[in-house]
């Protein structure tokens, strides 16, 4: 038998929020819950919720391995009392997603075969999300960043097939790797382009960071010098920005990754053996997500694709009268674990609810 673990029940009228968090064990999912909102849209109240579930060890788990199952009042929607009402899922609940790579073109990677292998594997990667979104109302949308000596960015009308001809280091490059300055840098952008230019700017949106490297950070404790040449363009006209950046510490970036842990999720890539496996493995944790490991360049961004699915929604659409509670229930099954997360809430239509934003349109076309 699947015994749940229960979390206590709050009531929700109108606000978003989040609930804390439950913890995983051996047998059972831990759940963290990304938004969670009320509104109305005429007569009928829709409710929905977005979450993460991570096993014991604090990594993320897919949407393809986790069952949930909802009740109002002890009913399924759409069943019992309320036969009128319909659950809604990631097909019918609009959310975009912003994919920011950061990648090593330090002179480790860039002198190797491995090179050629990561810049295949981000296309791949970005093609399989924009796969992903081509059937979801929603919009797919991604930027690039790599590091050595300095911190470069992809301008933003680059296409997928650009990404191959990321130019490697300069001759005068000594090995220099400037990781945690990449990765503040990328993460400081997203957030500039969520606030102010609305990219992927809701609250059910996601915004994912991708970082991959083969060594140890080096150099950011130290500012960068100015590039001699700061704008750039690829065998193929693709243009770039190369950016000085200031001394960045690895406290600096965790620091960075906590205070936006309520939107935002790093993948951390790391290939090989010379990697600081305890650092990485902070920084994902910061980041809400998680640090994948391989000797294999292709594997890493084939388990990075899985952090597509990590952020799962679940919601309702039903016939509530003003001023009455209800019980919302949410039971969280994970294929492999005994047990069940369960998550209670009380929910109550009022005056003060929302109207419900009009859904985006199927992304038939995936943006950049």
């Amino acid at each position: 038998m699947i015994r749940p673990t229960l979390v206590a029940p709050l009531l929700l009228t109108a606000c978003i929020g989040q609930l804390d968090p439950s913890t995983a064990t051996e047998n059972r999912p831990g759940v963290e819950t990304r938004v969670v909102e009320l509104c109305t849209d005429g007569d009928a109240t829709e409710g929905f919720a977005s979450f993460v579930l991570r096993d014991v060890d604090g990594n993320t788990i897919s949407a393809e391995d986790t069952t949930i199952e909802q009740t109002i009042d002890g009913s399924s929607p759409g069943s019992g009392k309320w036969e009128g009402g319909q659950s809604l899922d990631e097909t019918n609940l609009s959310s975009d997603i912003h994919v920011t790579l950061v990648l090593d073109a330090s002179k480790s990677i860039a002198e190797s075969a491995l090179f050629p292998n990561m810049k295949m594997a981000a296309m791949d990667l970005l093609g399989q999300g924009q796969t992903e979104w081509e059937t979801r109302p929603g919009e797919f949308t991604w930027s690039l960043f790599w590091f050595n000596q300095w911190v470069s960015e992809a301008d933003d009308d680059w296409l997928l097939e650009d990404i191959e001809h990321i130019p490697g280091p300069n001759d005068d490059d000594d090995g220099f790797t400037r990781m945690y300055a990449a990765l503040e840098f990328a993460v400081l952008e997203a957030d500039r382009l969520r606030t102010e230019d609305g990219l992927a700017g809701d609250d059910r949106d996601n915004h994912l960071v991708v970082i991959f490297t083969d060594g140890r950070d080096n150099i950011s404790g130290l500012p960068s010098p100015d590039p001699s040449q700061p704008m750039g363009v690829t065998k193929t006209g693709a243009g770039y920005t190369t950016h000085a950046t200031a001394a960045t510490t690895s406290s600096d970036v965790l620091r960075l990754l906590r205070r936006r842990s309520d939107w935002l999720q790093v993948a951390v890539l790391a290939l090989g053996d010379d990697v600081d496996r305890q650092e990485l493995e902070e920084i994902a944790t910061a980041g809400s997500g998680s640090l994948f490991e391989a000797n294999n360049v292709g594997v890493l961004f084939e388990r990075a694709q899985r952090s597509f699915e990590t952020v799962q929604t679940v919601g309702w659409r039903l016939p509530f009268n003003p001023g009455t509670t209800h019980r919302w229930r949410m039971d969280f099954t994970v294929d492999g674990l005994s047990k069940s997360t369960t998550i209670k809430e009380k929910v109550e239509r009022r005056g003060n609810t929302p109207e419900c934003e009009e859904p985006a349109p199927t992304n038939l076309d995936a943006a950049r």
